[in-house]
């Protein structure tokens, strides 16, 4: 049976530990004990450990050996708009199960008003979902969820592949198929999909359209569907 996978604050040559939050959800929710053997993480490194004192302020490991990390693939970036908060909670998690690197919400023309003036305060939730998800998973790091931008502000990475999925635009299949450069950003949609203005101006900024096919897919949907697409060209 696979190790449970933690992520920690600081690790040294021979003793790891997590404190605040993360010492919290290791103590009271995951419930490890002194003892215990796990597989630890600091972002960068992996580690085989064993308990040496667990509580809700402070949990400490002690290193036994270091174990070959394996990455999440090329970098996948997806810049996602803001939708109902319960079904964009669960796009956050399985995207990061498909081992997306950035998550960007966007404040799209068609998100509600109401939704992206509550989203500031949920980014901490977000990021405690992807990091519960990127350990169930068994990834080195969770990816980072950055502050909501508007859609008039979605950064500009330079080199790369860049897709905006909405429908009447050239199937994601062949696209795919075409010369895909890394690294990969995917922009996805709210409810009602993107404005026409918002289709013309990403494509203006090297964004390919590609569409879904012939069925409407919920947001969530099409961005798992999508993901899963872009792991599988990428030979993830």
């Amino acid at each position: 049976m696979a190790l449970r996978r933690v992520f920690v604050d600081h690790v040294d040559d021979r003793e790891a530990h997590a404190e605040g939050p993360t010492a919290h959800h290791l103590a009271r929710v995951v419930r490890l004990r002194e003892g215990e053997e796990v597989e630890l993480s600091d972002g960068r490194r992996l580690f085989r450990a064993h308990v040496a004192q667990a509580d809700s302020l402070r949990v400490e490991f002690v290193i036994d050996q270091e174990l070959a990390a394996i990455s999440s693939g090329p970098e996948v970036t997806l810049q996602i708009a803001v939708f109902q908060f319960s079904r964009f909670e669960w796009a956050v998690e399985k995207a990061t199960e498909l081992g997306v690197s950035r998550i960007v919400p966007v404040a799209a023309a068609r998100s509600e008003s109401h939704l992206i003036k509550a989203a500031p305060k949920r980014l901490e939730r977000w990021r405690r979902i992807a990091e519960q998800a990127a350990q169930q998973s068994r990834r080195l790091a969770a990816p980072t969820i950055e502050q909501m931008v508007p859609f008039e502000a979605v950064p500009d990475e330079g080199e790369g592949t860049r897709l905006i999925l909405h429908p009447d635009g050239y199937p994601l299949g062949s696209v795919l198929r075409s010369s895909l450069e890394q690294p990969i950003q995917l922009l996805a949609g709210p409810e009602g999909g993107w404005t026409a203005d918002e289709v013309s101006a990403a494509i203006r900024e090297g964004y390919r359209h590609a569409d879904m096919g012939p069925l409407i897919l919920r947001c969530e949907t099409a961005v798992i569907a999508a993901l899963a697409a872009i792991g599988q060209a990428l030979n993830r």
